[in-house]
C-alpha cells in the first residue's frame, strides 16, 4: 500500500504539471484505491488475470513483461487495453464489445461497459463562486463507482424539484467537469459571464447533445470557440442554440457555419440543429437550408446511415417556405425524393419556425 500511495503522489505531480486541478481529487475519490491495491502481475511474459480489476499505475511494468513470440492486438498488456476501452464513447465502446476477432479487447470492452454507472446533475450557478450541485446518485455511490458517465448535465439558476437533498455534492466542479465525461449539456436562464470559465473543463469526446437556450452571454467568441471544437470532434448528435441575446455583436470571425455545415453532412450521427432567434448571432438561415438541399440532391444516397435528420430556423413570412417548395420542386405532402429513392425531404412552417427533415 505504501508503494501505491508513493506511485498516487507521482501520478498527481504529473497532473498538476499538466495543469490539471487535483486540489479536490482525493475527496472526489474517483481512482478507485480499492480496485488498485487488488490489481496484480502476473509472471514475466503473461499478463494478469483478466477478472482481476486493472491498476493503470502499473501499466507500462506489464508493457515490458509482454513475450517478444506474442505479436497483434492480444498481446497488449490488460491495464493498458482497460484503460483505452475506459476512454472510448458509448458507441465506440459498444463497437470494441463485439470485435469477434479481437475476444481478449471485446471482452474487456464489455467489462467496462457493464461497470459504467450512469448519473444525471444539476449545477445552480448564482454567481461567480455561488455554485451548487445535485446528482441522481449521492456522493458515496459515486465513490465506489469505479467508470462515472453523466448522461445529462443541466446549468441554469435554479434547481428542479425532481432532484433530493440529500443528493447534493460539495466537490470542485472544474476538477469535477474535467475528469468525468458528459454526453448532454443544456443550458438555460443563465447569465453566461457566471459560466463560461466552465466550457474548457468539458470534453469534446463525449458530448453527444448540446443545448443552450434563453441565456445572456457578453460576447459571442467563448461559446463559438467551444462549438467548433464540439462540431470539429464529429461526435455530436443534437445542437440547439435558441432565444440567447448577446450584448456585443458577433464578430465575422467567430461564425462557425461552415463547421456546422461540415458536422452535418459528414458527420455519422449529427440529426438535429436548432440555431434561432438569438440577438446579435448568426443564426441558420434560408441560405443554410438551401446549402444543405443542393448537398442532399447532388449525394449518391442522401445523408448515409442516418434514419432521420432536421434542420430547424426562423421565418418571418409563410411565403418563405413557398420560395424553397418552388425552386427544390417539393411535391404533395410538401415532401422531395431523393434520385435514389432511399430518402425523402419534407418541408413545413409552423409558429414562424421552418421546419426541414430528412427521412429514409
Amino acid at each position: 500500500m505504501d508503494e501505491l500511495k508513493e506511485m498516487k503522489l507521482v501520478q498527481n505531480a504529473r497532473l498538476r504539471t499538466a495543469g490539471a486541478e487535483v486540489d479536490n481529487l482525493e475527496e472526489l475519490d474517483l481512482l478507485d484505491t480499492e480496485a488498485e491495491s487488488k490489481a496484480s502481475i502476473g509472471p514475466a511474459g503473461q499478463e494478469g488475470s483478466e477478472d482481476e480489476e486493472a491498476n493503470p499505475l502499473t501499466t507500462s511494468q506489464r508493457v515490458d513483461d509482454a513475450s517478444p513470440a506474442r505479436f497483434g492486438m492480444a498481446c497488449v498488456p490488460f491495464a493498458f487495453r482497460e484503460s483505452v476501452c475506459a476512454t472510448l464513447e458509448e458507441y465506440s465502446l459498444w463497437t470494441v464489445r463485439f470485435l469477434f476477432d479481437a475476444p481478449s479487447w471485446s471482452r474487456i470492452a464489455g467489462k467496462v461497459y457493464d461497470q459504467i454507472k450512469h448519473f444525471e446533475m444539476e449545477m445552480k450557478v448564482d454567481g461567480p463562486k455561488e455554485v451548487s450541485c445535485k446528482s441522481s446518485i449521492n456522493l458515496e455511490e459515486a465513490r465506489k463507482s469505479k467508470y462515472l458517465k453523466c448522461s445529462r448535465l443541466s446549468i441554469t439558476s435554479y434547481y428542479a424539484d425532481d432532484m433530493d437533498d440529500g443528493m447534493t455534492w460539495n466537490v470542485n466542479f472544474r476538477t469535477l467537469l474535467s475528469l468525468v465525461p458528459v454526453e448532454a449539456i443544456q443550458i438555460s436562464w443563465m447569465n453566461s459571464a457566471y459560466i463560461d470559465s466552465y466550457f474548457n473543463q468539458i470534453s469534446p469526446c463525449y458530448l453527444r447533445d448540446l443545448g443552450i437556450t434563453s441565456c445572456t452571454f457578453n460576447a459571442a467568441r467563448p461559446l463559438c470557440t467551444w462549438v467548433k471544437k464540439m462540431l470539429a470532434n464529429k461526435c455530436l448528435s443534437s445542437l440547439i442554440i435558441t432565444y440567447n441575446s448577446f450584448v456585443e455583436p458577433m464578430d465575422p470571425e467567430d461564425d462557425f457555419q461552415e463547421e456546422l455545415y461540415d458536422a452535418l453532412v459528414h458527420g455519422e450521427f449529427f440529426t438535429d440543429v436548432a440555431i434561432y432567434m438569438n440577438k446579435f448571432f448568426r443564426n441558420v438561415d434560408i441560405s443554410f437550408f438551401k446549402r444543405v438541399l443542393d448537398f442532399w440532391l447532388v449525394s449518391e444516397e442522401g445523408f448515409q446511415g442516418r434514419h432521420r435528420v432536421t434542420l430547424d430556423a426562423y421565418a418571418t413570412r409563410f411565403k418563405r417556405m413557398k420560395v424553397i417548395k418552388d425552386l427544390y420542386k417539393f411535391g404533395e405532402g410538401d415532401k422531395l425524393f431523393h434520385a435514389s429513392g432511399c430518402q425523402s425531404a419534407k418541408i413545413s412552417c409552423r409558429y414562424k419556425i421552418l421546419h426541414l427533415q430528412f427521412f429514409c
